[in-house]
């Protein structure tokens, strides 16, 4: 999914075809644009797969051949995919509602992964037919005119995939890159078909069987690939280095905001919810810091169309004790599992003049409580060695809250 309402810098021409139909179609806000493409995505698709699916089977069934058969059957596969395409971006436009308030964006993740599903039972199918035919081979006829036309068909269909994959950075859809590997896995299928058919005229009618397989193998590789991309945003994804970056940067640009961290990001299609914490300085009065934080998500919220919350933390007193801690804790989260960084480090003294520290961390995984109190205590330990009064309160992070990576 879209992460940043990128341009396209250099569009393709089936891009610029695309903008000049529907303007607007590259911004992540223009949400009926992006549909629309999609759609035209969809639509060109089926109907071009259904003529190819014809031609194919009228020359399987001169021919005889089972790898063709199979490349049929793929290639009307890809009709199907591309229904779930055009009923995915169709659901997709339907705007938020009580029992779905973060919209249904994610319905092209979904028809993404439908694609996946089809793409491997197909594999199977026709993986399952080709061992059949290579245990039994049978002579096919591919006279030099049949060759030719199923090579055309293969050109055609890169064509299409291209076609797809052009229309799906363009709009930054999950779904229209599925359907585009569906395209090229066919183009590749088809391909091994011709290499099949030449091999025949020499009297090698075992490559049917053979070719059937490795279509089916690739089929299968594809699918594979499809279901994982298109799952990833549906189980939650991490937001790239990238995007964490970006947020960042965006948050920085902000008078008084000092610090960034304890990011958290879920992507709903185009649209993303976020929250984060900003650190300004603890002199700053209540009315300073909602400023602060309300400029911070108007900012966030155009460049990343995003629903935005800040939560403000003041950040900590000057202490003399502060750089000394701070080395501390660096050394030995270097070599704690689980643990990324510590942010949020607050040093103050009690009634009994003892060193209180606090502090939030950073964590790669989800901790057990045995594994928090173990982490607590060695870091009490190290920064004790130092400062024998002190006492130390720690936060961990859960996963899902980023830090801005190092660099």
């Amino acid at each position: 999914m879209m992460e940043s309402g990128k341009q396209i810098m250099r569009p393709t021409l089936f891009q610029r075809l695309a903008l000049r139909l529907y303007p607007g179609a590259d911004n992540p806000r223009n949400e009926a644009a992006r549909a629309r493409v999609g759609l035209l995505e969809g639509w060109s698709s089926l109907a071009i797969n259904i003529l190819l699916a014809m031609i194919k089977g009228v020359l399987a069934w001169l021919s005889g051949s089972l790898s063709l058969l199979a490349d049929t059957f793929h290639t009307l596969a890809d009709s199907l995919t591309s229904l779930v395409v055009i009923v995915g971006f169709r659901l997709s436009r339907k705007p938020a509602d009580a029992d779905h308030p973060f919209g249904h964006g994610r319905i092209e993740s979904i028809a993404g992964l439908i694609i996946g599903v089809l793409l491997g039972v197909a594999a199977f199918e026709l993986g399952h037919a080709a061992i059949t035919r290579l245990l039994t081979p049978t002579a096919i006829n591919a006279p030099s005119w049949l060759i030719g036309v199923i090579a055309f068909t293969a050109l055609l269909k890169e064509l299409l995939a291209r076609f797809s994959f052009d229309l799906g950075k363009l709009i930054d859809s999950d779904a229209l890159e599925a359907d585009a590997w569906h395209h090229r896995s066919d183009v590749f299928a088809t391909l091994l078909v011709v290499v099949a058919f030449v091999f025949a005229r020499f009297g090698m009618v075992w490559i049917d069987g053979v070719v059937g397989i490795l279509v089916a193998l690739l089929i299968g590789f594809t699918a594979v690939q499809i279901v994982v991309r298109a799952a990833n945003p549906l189980i939650g994804e991490a937001p790239s280095e990238e995007v964490l970056r970006q947020i960042s940067d965006s948050a920085h640009k902000v008078h008084g905001v000092l610090d960034v961290h304890e990011i958290v990001m879920q992507r709903y299609g185009a649209r993303a919810v976020l929250s984060l914490h900003i650190q300004v300085a603890r002199e700053r009065n209540i009315v300073e810091a909602h400023a602060i934080s309300h400029e911070v998500e108007e900012a966030l919220a155009a460049a990343l169309n995003a629903h935005v919350t800040v939560h403000i933390d003041p950040a900590g007193a000057k202490h003399f004790a502060s750089p000394v801690v701070a080395e501390v804790l660096n050394s030995e989260l270097k070599t704690m599992d689980g643990c990324e960084s510590f942010h949020d480090l607050r040093l103050s003294h009690d009634d009994h003049d003892c060193l209180c520290v606090a502090l939030d961390i950073t964590t790669r995984e989800e901790l057990s409580d045995a594994q928090k109190a173990a982490h607590t205590t060695r870091l009490a330990k190290a920064v004790q060695e130092r400062f024998p009064e002190a006492k130390l309160k720690v936060h961990f992070d859960p996963p899902f809250c980023a830090d801005v990576p190092a660099g």
